[in-house]
């Protein structure tokens, strides 16, 4: 790793600490995963990376990924795929990518994070997702899939971004609820991440009758709809398609 000095053209310690927390967790996938002659989809490698810095106690360019309104994940999530193609790396689906991932590490368990020193973390279940991941000789969704679960993980996700922008105003079921940031003991900045502060994402509607759109492949489509009366939603797409339907009702 080429590391530029602390202080260089206005590069904080800690951005710099980052940098290199993203940057080994990059040699690690990849000397794991050239072993037995794969390379790991983008998408996955770039939000196993972009996690690391959370984990490590220095997400703190985070946010631009996440909620800036022009290069964030939320304020383009209608038209932003989690896996895309392996040559689609934009700063929309890295924050996608980082976002899912600590939802299946939040899900799994997490880990405990002591006060004696930054090694003092005790697995509850999270570590071991993201180890097999890293270990595991698949690669992508396939990699997620055998590591976790992905298509009903996937399908909760997609609900959780809507719920947990609510600030539990909709359920406080952890299911479909981020944890609450909480400061590293040692950086002092936030691990885990806030949708809310970030005005959660973004969103069409009300609906108005039928509506028509493209959803790529592991994309979405956020709608929002009233109704006085009961009523029945359908959709359709393309024959040979795939695709799922998550209701969130609001108060």
């Amino acid at each position: 790793i080429f590391a530029l000095p602390p202080g260089f053209e206005g590069i904080s310690d800690d951005l710099l600490a980052a940098t290199l927390a993203h940057e080994l967790t990059h040699l690690i996938d990849f000397s794991s995963k050239v072993r037995v002659g794969r390379q790991e989809d983008a998408w996955l490698d770039e939000g196993l990376a972009h996690l690391a810095e959370d984990l490590s106690g220095y997400g703190i360019d985070l946010p631009t990924i996440v909620s800036d309104p022009e290069t964030g994940f939320l304020a383009h999530v209608n038209e932003t795929a989690l896996t895309g193609s392996d040559t689609e790396d934009t700063l929309m689906r890295r924050g996608a990518a980082y976002l899912f991932l600590r939802y299946l590490f939040e899900r799994a368990g997490g880990v405990t994070v002591g006060t004696g020193s930054p090694a003092d973390l005790t697995d509850d279940g999270g570590a071991s997702v993201l180890g097999c991941l890293v270990a595991s000789g698949e690669v992508g969704i396939g990699n997620v899939d055998r590591c976790a679960g992905f298509p009903s993980h996937f399908a909760d996700w997609t609900a959780t971004l809507v719920v947990d922008a609510s600030a539990g105003t909709i359920t406080a079921d952890p299911r479909f609820n981020y944890a609450a940031p909480r400061p590293d003991p040692f950086t002092g900045h936030p691990r885990g991440i806030d949708l809310q502060a970030g005005g959660g994402p973004a969103i069409f509607g009300p609906l108005a009758g039928n509506e028509s759109g493209t959803v790529p492949h592991t994309g979405m489509r956020i709608l929002s709809a009233s109704f006085s009366i009961s009523t029945t939603v359908t959709v359709t797409g393309e024959a040979g398609g795939e695709i799922g339907l998550t209701a969130v009702q609001i108060p």
